[in-house]
């Protein structure tokens, strides 16, 4: 019934993860954020960085581009299918039905401390791994912000790598490699549909 619900006392009502929200204009946002952050990382350092988010993360989000809408917040997912199909993952996942994490749009805060950092580490060591690491953490946070996360416990050893780092373990002691991003990550329900699979197979040849 909430789905359905498009009007309340006159004024229309969104979806607040819908792409083509734009509060840049609003002059209680655009102050808090001219106040309270950084000034936004230059245009060509910001490219370089949607670059590598868009190499790191792959074919799990639908673009990378420039938040019109974030203040204190890094990065946020939104979504261009404005129907209610863009739903049908949490309410299948609820019921335990058959589901497919959905593909979205990640759009990044340029002002943000955290975007500022990881632009000046691709400027000074681009081949350092912990760049990578943040931006799979940075994507899974969305995710979770989203509730769409598949498995939230599979970023404990990653959130422990980081927190090594922040207290100051030096990165060539982190065992950053088996945090890394792989090149295409089995999500939890494909890889218990592949166990499954194979126990099948197994069965089968035994009989």
């Amino acid at each position: 019934m909430i789905m359905g619900l498009t009007e309340y006392d006159g004024h229309k009502l969104r979806n607040v993860d819908e792409a083509d929200i734009d509060l840049s204009d609003i002059g209680t946002l655009k102050e808090e954020a001219e106040e309270t952050q950084h000034e936004p990382v230059t245009e060509d350092a910001f490219g370089t960085l949607v670059e590598r988010f868009k190499t790191v993360l792959g074919d799990h989000v639908q673009g990378v581009r420039q938040s019109k809408t974030l203040v204190g917040s890094p990065a946020r997912l939104v979504s261009d299918d404005t129907s209610s199909n863009r739903n049908m993952f949490r309410i299948n996942r609820l019921l335990d039905k058959e589901h497919e994490l959905p593909v979205k749009t990640l759009e990044l805060n340029p002002r943000h401390p955290l975007l500022h950092n990881l632009s000046g580490m691709i400027a000074s060591s681009p081949d350092n791994q912990m760049i990578d690491v943040v931006i799979e953490q940075l994507f899974e946070t969305a995710l979770l912000q989203d509730g769409i996360h598949p498995d939230p416990a599979s970023m404990a050893d990653r959130l422990l790598v980081l927190l090594e780092a922040a207290t100051g373990t030096p990165l060539d002691h982190l065992n950053l490699a088996a945090v890394a991003p792989e090149a295409n990550p089995v999500e939890p329900e494909a890889e218990a549909a592949v166990s499954a699979e194979t126990a099948d197979d197994e069965e089968v040849d035994h009989d």
